[in-house]
Parts: C-alpha cells; structure tokens; sequence
C-alpha cells in the first residue's frame, strides 16, 4: 500500500502541484471571500447607519445663505439647476478630516455637480489653512442654520437635488462608492 501511495503523490506533484498548493489557495480563496463579503457588509451597514443618524430633509426643499471665508453671502439657490452635495464639518473634526481628501477627489472628478463645505465652530485662522487646499467653496455655517438642517453629528452630507430637495442624506464618513452612489439618479 505504501508503494501505491509513493506513486500517487508523484503523479501529483507532476501534474502540476502538490496538495499542500492545492489547500493554501483554497484557504487563500476562502479568506479573500470573507473579506469581499465583509467589506460589503461594512458598506451597506454604513450607508444604514449614516441614513438613520442623518439629519431627516429627504424630500424637503432647503435653502440657505451662508458667508464664505471672504465674507461674501453665498445662497444654496445660487446652484439651482445642478445637483450640490454639502458636507458639514469642522477642522477639529477627525473623521471629517479623514473624509476631506474623498470629497476633494470627488468634487476634482465630477465637475457637473457642486460640492460646498460648511464648517461647524472651526477656528478662523486653522479653517482658512485647511480650506485653502479644498477644491470646493467653504461657507461657515451659523447655529441657527445648522439647527434649521438638522445637523446633530459631524461629518455630515446632504445630497440636493437640480430643484433644490434633499435627494439623500448621510451622517459619518463617506468613502467614494458611497458617495457615488448617493449622487446617482
């Protein structure tokens, strides 16, 4: 019998590969779908929970006028006819500062639609240093507007449509896809 076994694993062996290959790529297999799907769940879990703590406008026209950092008045209306993704945030704000470089790529490569950041009780002096990198506009955003929005957490985004209605809504980080697909008709 121990001959038998000898010539098998040799016919093995030269038809291409040991057994021990054939099991570490089934485990490595095996491992890199459970990572698919886990990545997967983290994305639909996180679009969940970021549209449950989301400020609740899905629907409702907004409006607003906001001061830029030069002081000028700068009116969500003056974007009506394009589709205008906010994101509310502060510069003392990790997770807002983890998401800026995603909304800056996305606002580099979709020009069609207008990205503007409101900033939330961000010192003067460090919100000009870190906007001044930002390839969208920067408003600074007063209390009563941002009580009026229902903005209780940060980073947040709302997602406005071409005739000026909250299309969706999302508190937490945004990464690309769903910012993507938050934007899709």
């Amino acid at each position: 019998m121990d001959a038998q076994a000898e010539e098998i694993r040799e016919e093995s062996v030269d038809s291409g590969g040991s057994q021990k290959d054939t099991t570490r790529r089934r485990k490595w297999l095996k491992e890199l779908v459970w990572i698919v799907a886990l990545l997967g769940l983290l994305l639909v879990s996180g679009r969940l929970i970021g549209a449950w703590r989301a400020p609740d406008l899905v629907g409702e026209p907004v409006e607003f006028a906001l001061r830029n950092l030069d002081g000028e008045i700068v009116r969500l209306s003056d974007y009506r006819g394009r589709k205008v993704v906010v994101n509310f945030w502060a510069t003392w704000c990790m997770p807002c500062r983890v998401e800026l470089p995603t909304l800056s790529r996305f606002a580099r490569k979709n020009p069609e639609l207008q990205v503007l950041g409101l900033s939330v009780q961000s010192p003067p002096d460090e919100l000009k240093r870190v906007a001044a990198d930002l390839p969208f506009p920067t408003l600074i955003l007063d209390d009563e507007t941002g009580r009026r929005l229902g903005v209780n957490a940060l980073p947040s985004t709302l997602v406005i449509d071409e005739q000026g209605r909250v299309r969706s809504a999302h508190s937490g980080i945004l990464f690309g896809p769903q910012l993507w697909w938050m934007t899709r008709d």
